[in-house]
């Protein structure tokens, strides 16, 4: 099982309170399922045991079906000013998430850049916000903005979480 990126957000849903959360994410949605504060709907679809999480067609039927306000996405790898992910059925599935969200926002951690994966997901243009760690190599940094992209710096915390700056 890969654990994502987006799993370092769970732990501050449940401070935010009256928040509806939909995932595709058997473990985050395991995880919110006990707070009473989140409204939980989980995505349904084909279970991918590696990225515990569901995908296919009933999944990007159910995302279709549905309009969010932010989406946080992860993702494989960063290569240049494009976003990666090593699988193509995932890929349509996020696709079809960036296409129900009126805000994206890309999280991915410094060692994603400069990797790469095989398929493209998107131009990192065609999110809001891109949020990395500080670990973040200062050429790649200034690249991105160079390129337009919004860039959002957080540090890593001693917990493993992240916390913007």
């Amino acid at each position: 099982m890969i654990l994502t990126t987006a799993c370092c957000m769970v732990d501050h849903l449940a401070t935010m309170g009256g928040v509806t959360v939909v995932t595709n994410s058997l473990g985050i949605a395991s995880t919110l399922a006990g707070m009473p504060s989140i409204s939980l709907m989980a995505l349904g679809g084909r279970y991918h045991p590696i990225f515990d999480a569901f995908f296919g067609l009933m999944c990007e039927q159910a995302i279709g079906a549905l309009r969010v306000n932010t989406l946080f996405m992860s993702v494989s790898a960063v290569h240049g000013v494009n976003a990666y992910h090593q699988e193509q059925e995932i890929v349509k599935a996020k696709h079809a998430l960036m296409r129900s969200a009126d805000r994206r926002v890309l999280m991915a951690d410094s060692t994603k850049f400069g990797s790469n994966a095989l398929n493209r997901l998107a131009d990192l243009s065609e999110f809001d916000v891109v949020i990395t760690d500080d670990g973040l190599d200062p050429a790649i940094r200034d690249s991105l903005l160079d390129h337009g992209v919004t860039l959002q710096m957080a540090c890593l915390c001693a917990s493993n979480a992240v916390t913007p700056e």
